[in-house]
């Protein structure tokens, strides 16, 4: 897993570098500029050209470093710097003196068309206002000019915690940020102008402790063997056994999603509660699956109910259940009598947000995995507003109903209840954008969470972080899925398929 720090844990990192650890900020100058060079002489960029646009503080500093060692390798660098000199930075100063001292040109109406890189150096993690004066004009020149851009740390007008343009923000093709990822540069649409994100280390020393809040993280492909590795010594009992309740009469297609999802992931058995009208699709879809049903306007089959839930170690609620009375009281059957983790997707989450109370009382760990209109919905705001804060919209969610939240969206986050913990998923592309996606990640939450409930309690993890690592793996199933085909055509049960190539 991988940390991600926010504007002011990487600035408090930067201070316990320099005032504890004893190294000198010129040297992480140095090396943060080392680190942005070697990138640009990767061989995919042309370095015929280069402008380093440098605003007044340390990330100018940084620009200018940049410029100069470029200078000493042969290439034809210059430097536009931004703000007033009396206002620089000790970093910046120190660095632009350095490169004149090496001979690099400072230019003053440069036409950034006349060159083949802009190096864009204006501000780094620290701005938090909307761009003005010639720092914005400065920004959408390097935008009008179409020049490829690297930006240094963060691009220029990008929101380092949020993701959001300030009025104005430089569009890189790729972004060198140092010692960790910032939450700006994977939330959207922050995330569609940082281009390619490279991490590198410059020497920066921090305590990434569990402790701080707010914590954000991302799962890596090395986090999902616990649940996609099998012990030779188990059987279908033993990893995991999980009950779906899902479809209506109308929507038998989410229920064979969710369960064939569920198998694919790595679950021994799946047992699906579904409408009496799908019993033939279920068991010819899915002859593997268990089944029991219900009728519409008729007693809910409690007793057997019962069994179910007892049998089970994870249950997953809503695929396409619709909102009818009787699958409202199957809700609320269900909510009442479960105690193994719960997965609410769907019609449940638009039931819950149409009555909260249908939650009261509930003794299991909860996820709910809503996209952004059920959120909105569930939390009573719009989806704008739920958009302008992807962590935070989730973590309200997760405060209100007392459950870790699974925030859908092109860049899904997973929030913990009971602490501003989140974490920011880094894997899938617009192939998952398709009717059943949610199906198939609902499948896959239920499986990992009963691999989840199986494991020793010294093994567990928190259930924030299981269903993080499901959403890791839906995306890395929907870029599999992808590679084979394209983004426009990948349908859900590709993305099941995509599941095999994790």
């Amino acid at each position: 897993m991988k940390r991600i720090l926010t504007a002011a844990q990487m600035k408090q990192a930067d201070r316990n570098t320099i005032e504890t650890m004893g190294v000198p900020s010129l040297v992480l100058m140095e090396r943060a500029a080392l680190s942005c060079v070697e990138e640009l002489q990767n061989g995919t960029w042309d370095t015929g050209k280069v402008l380093a646009v440098c605003g007044p503080g340390n990330n100018g500093g940084d620009g200018a470093a940049i410029a100069r060692i470029l200078k000493t390798k042969g290439v034809d660098a210059e430097l536009f710097c931004l703000g007033n000199p009396e206002k620089y930075s000790e970093g910046m100063r120190a660095q632009k003196k350095i490169a004149e001292n090496y001979g690099v040109r400072e230019v003053k109406n440069p036409d950034f068309r006349e060159y083949t890189v802009i190096i864009d150096a204006i501000f780094g993690i620290g701005v938090s206002r909307p761009l003005a004066g010639e720092y914005r004009r400065a920004v959408e020149a390097i935008c009008a000019s179409g020049v490829p851009v690297l930006a240094v740390d963060i691009p220029s007008g990008i929101h380092t915690d949020t993701g959001e343009v300030l009025d104005a923000a430089v569009k890189a093709r790729a972004t060198v940020t140092f010692a960790c990822a910032k939450p700006g540069l994977l939330f959207d649409p922050g995330k569609r102008y940082a281009g390619e994100v490279l991490v590198r280390d410059i020497g920066i020393g921090f305590d990434a402790g569990e402790e701080e809040t707010p914590w954000y993280g991302s799962v890596e492909k090395e986090d999902l063997d616990r649940f996609l590795t099998r012990t030779p010594m188990g059987n279908k009992g033993t990893f995991g056994k999980v009950l779906v309740l899902a479809g209506s009469g109308a929507m038998c297609g989410a229920a064979v999603l969710c369960a064939r999802a569920v198998l694919a992931s790595g679950a021994g058995m799946v047992k699906v509660v579904t409408e009496e009208r799908n019993r033939t699709p279920l068991f010819c879809a899915l002859p593997e699956a268990m089944a029991d049903f219900w009728k519409e306007d008729e007693p809910l089959p409690e007793e057997a109910l019962l069994q179910d839930l007892a049998w089970a170690d994870a249950v997953v609620a809503g695929p396409g259940l619709s909102k009818s009375r009787t699958a409202k009281e199957l809700l609320v059957f269900t909510v009442q009598h479960t105690e193994v983790p719960l997965v609410l997707d769907a019609d449940a989450l638009n039931l819950i947000a149409e009555d909260a109370e249908i939650l009261s009382g509930c003794r299991a760990e909860k996820i709910l995995t809503p996209h952004v209109g059920e959120l909105a919905r569930l939390l009573h705001m719009t989806i704008a507003e739920c958009q302008r804060d992807p962590a935070g919209s989730a973590g309200r969610a997760a405060e209100k109903y007392q459950a870790c939240c699974v925030r859908k969206d092109s860049v899904t986050v997973t929030a913990e209840e009971g602490r501003e913990q989140y974490y920011i998923n880094t894997s899938g592309s617009s192939a998952l954008a398709t009717a059943g996606s949610g199906d198939v990640l609902a499948g896959i939450t239920g499986a990992f969470a009963a691999k989840r409930q199986c494991e020793k309690n010294e093994k567990k993890i928190s259930l924030a972080k299981t269903a993080a690592l499901a959403a890791y793996a839906h995306g890395k199933a929907g870029e599999a899925a992808e590679e084979k085909s394209s983004a426009s055509y990948v349908t859900a049960s590709e993305i099941i398929r995509g599941l095999q190539s994790i």
